[in-house]
This record gives structure tokens, C-alpha cells and sequence, in this order.
């Protein structure tokens, strides 16, 4: 294949977006998904805050949270789930040749992949970043797809200066299979607004919890919910999903978005929630993930971010990291412009911290500022 051939290839969601808005195709029809209870009760939405989680359809709670030892839970990669996906995705995908993704990759890592420069509304936008990302196929339906919660054992917070509480929950989706988290919040039924923070490589969700402002947040009234990412150390492990995934017209970094999506779903289901005041935080591979997830998602009032990617990374051990992605490298101008975010957006320096200022200067009262203004604030 020449390079031109690859190029437009690339450019193919984009493509499609131009036939959707003139009405010429209709979009993919995505895996279906039976029609499942509604989680708990949700407060009715209020009349003047308009942008709101949608409604939990489709999720299960249930009593089988994973053994202490059994992936997710334990140390082990937990990547079999990744590994199995193009087979249960191969109905939506068009796998690469050998030439085809060396292209790619030569094209990205020189820079000489066309860039999307736009304009696009925000409809367009979504439809665009979930063809690049190859979720589109799979978002289709989402709503109703079944998820399946299981919640650990509640325990108090101890660190907070009210009564809080805390526990683990374990999702479980038909695509990607088992992930788990952490969910604090005050003590009492809520609902709070709620804080879903996205940790980056080598992270997991209790270090947000204790190193990321958790119980900051939890003391100034908020819920917290921070998932736990998969394959997430930047190791071979994580360099094989991505190239897995790459080679077989997928992409990791569309499976971190769809987790995300999946987490939000989660939040929507839980009465301590008020889905009308969700904000998002992310960190590094956590922040680049979430600079996409937001222009896809519903009922996000705010986003914290303290990084931006061309959506090529190479791994520090070879091979590549998880947020690259030919659909989305075409994409970047459009995903990082933040202007054109449907919510207020804080950029913040890497790590919430100014490293190269004299002191270093810690960015998280500017954070928790931020968040109070636009999700407390009446």
C-alpha cells in the first residue's frame, strides 16, 4: 500500500462524518444489548441544570465481586480480556496488513499524517473522535448493554473531618470484561455532586484516592469515583494490547474512552450521585484519554486535565502506549483545542504542580477552586 492510500484510509471517519451529516449512509449498527432493570432511584433532574448524566438503564447489581486474588484485584497484567476483544469486534473491523500498519506508524512518528483542522460541531466531533478511536460500533446501544456491579464492603473513611464512607465496586461490561474502583463520599443518602478522576500510568485508584485530593474532595462535600485502568505500566504487557489492537483496526485508547464511559454509566446508577453535577479529573495517560472521553460523553460540568497528546507515544520499553491511535493523531488539533469544549475546562501544569517555577508551585487549590465553582456553586 503507498502512503497516500494509508493516509486516506486514516481519514476515513472523518470521510464518514462528511456522509452522515449530508444523510447519504446511516451509522454502524452496534452489538445489541438486552434490556436490563434500573439501578436505584435517581433524584428528578432539575428543571435549570440541563446538563445531566442520562438515566442508568441496563445496569445489574449483583453479588459477585472477584476474589482478593483474581485479576482485576491482584498484580497479575490482566490481559486477557484485551487480547480476546478483536474476535468478539471482528464483525466491525478491517485488520491491517503488515504494510498498513508500518505505514501508520512511519507517517505518525514522522509527522507526515494529514492533521483534521475542522471546523466541526460538537455533534460532528463526537461522531468523529468515536470512529478514530474504533468505538463508534461499540457506544452504539450503550445505555442499555448490561453492566454488572458488584460493591465491597462499605468502611469509613477515617482521614476525613466528617463522617465519610468508602468501598471498592467491581464493573463488568461483555466486551472488556471485569475493572474496579473505589467510591467515597460524606456519610448519608446524598446525592452529592460527584468527582470521577482518571489516574495515569503506574497509578491506581487508591493512590488517587490518597495522593490525588480524594479526601480533600470527600471533605468539601464530594463524591469520588476513580476507576482502576488495566495494563496500565507502560511495560511489554501494555505495548502488546496497543499493537494488538492497532494491527486488528481497533485501538486501546478507544477501550480506556469506552471504560470511562462505562464508569459514568456507574455514577448515573448510584442515588449518593446527583448527575447533574459530575466533574472529571485526569492525570498524564489519564488526561489524554479524558480529553477525548469528554467530547463524547453527556453531563460533564467540568474537566480538570494536565496533559495533551499527539495520540503517538512511543513505550519506554518499546513498542507503544495505549493512547496511540492513527484516528485520533488525525484528529489532535480538534480533541485539544479546548475552546470548543462543552464544558469549562482547567489546564493545569504536569501533576497539578508548576515544576519549573521558582518555588515549584502546587496547583490543587486552583483545582479545588474550580471544581466548587462550577459543581457546588448554586
Amino acid at each position: 500500500m503507498q502512503q497516500g492510500d494509508t493516509q486516506l484510509k486514516t481519514l476515513l471517519p472523518i470521510l464518514l462524518l462528511a456522509l452522515l451529516a449530508a444523510g447519504c449512509v446511516s451509522p454502524p449498527e452496534g452489538p445489541a444489548g438486552p434490556d436490563e432493570p434500573d439501578g436505584p432511584d435517581q433524584p428528578d433532574d432539575p428543571g435549570d441544570q440541563g446538563n445531566c448524566l442520562p438515566e442508568a438503564e441496563g445496569v445489574v447489581f449483583v453479588d459477585e465481586l472477584a476474589a482478593g486474588d483474581e485479576c482485576p484485584f491482584g498484580e497479575g497484567p490482566c490481559i486477557d480480556d484485551y487480547l480476546a476483544f478483536p474476535e468478539l469486534a471482528a464483525e466491525w473491523t478491517d485488520p491491517l496488513t503488515d504494510l498498513e500498519f508500518e505505514d501508520y506508524i512511519h507517517e505518525m512518528r514522522a509527522g507526515i499524517m494529514p492533521l483534521f483542522e475542522g471546523p466541526l460541531s460538537s455533534d460532528e466531533l463526537r461522531i468523529a473522535v468515536l470512529a478514530g478511536a474504533r468505538i463508534d460500533f461499540l457506544v452504539d446501544g450503550i445505555e442499555s448493554r448490561e453492566l454488572r456491579v458488584s460493591d465491597g464492603d462499605q468502611d469509613y473513611l477515617a482521614e476525613t473531618d466528617q463522617p465519610s464512607v468508602i468501598r471498592n465496586f467491581q464493573l463488568e461490561d461483555p466486551w472488556v470484561g471485569r475493572f474496579w474502583g473505589i467510591v467515597a463520599h460524606p456519610e448519608g443518602p446524598g446525592p452529592f455532586p460527584t468527582v470521577i478522576g482518571i489516574h495515569g500510568h503506574t497509578e491506581d485508584a487508591t493512590e488517587w484516592m490518597i495522593s490525588r485530593g480524594g479526601v480533600d474532595l470527600v471533605n468539601r462535600g464530594y463524591a469520588v469515583i476513580y476507576p482502576t485502568m488495566r495494563v496500565n505500566d507502560g511495560d511489554l504487557d501494555e505495548a502488546l494490547v496497543t499493537e494488538t489492537l492497532m494491527r486488528a483496526d481497533l485501538s486501546f485508547v478507544g477501550l480506556r474512552i469506552y471504560e470511562q464511559l462505562l464508569t459514568l454509566r456507574y455514577a448515573a446508577a448510584l442515588g449518593v450521585v446527583d448527575r447533574c453535577r459530575i466533574g472529571m479529573m485526569g492525570h498524564s495517560g489519564g488526561a489524554v484519554s479524558g480529553n477525548a472521553t469528554i467530547r463524547v460523553a453527556d453531563g460533564i460540568s467540568a474537566w480538570v486535565t494536565d496533559l495533551t497528546s499527539s495520540y503517538y507515544i512511543e513505550g519506554p520499553v518499546g513498542g507503544w502506549i495505549d493512547e496511540t491511535s492513527p484516528g485520533l493523531f488525525a484528529l489532535q488539533l480538534l480533541i485539544n483545542d479546548f475552546t470548543t469544549a462543552t464544558m469549562p475546562v482547567l489546564e493545569v501544569g504536569y501533576n497539578f504542580e508548576i515544576y519549573d517555577a521558582d518555588p515549584p508551585i502546587s496547583q490543587w487549590p486552583e483545582v479545588a477552586d474550580f471544581l466548587d465553582e462550577h459543581l457546588l456553586a448554586p
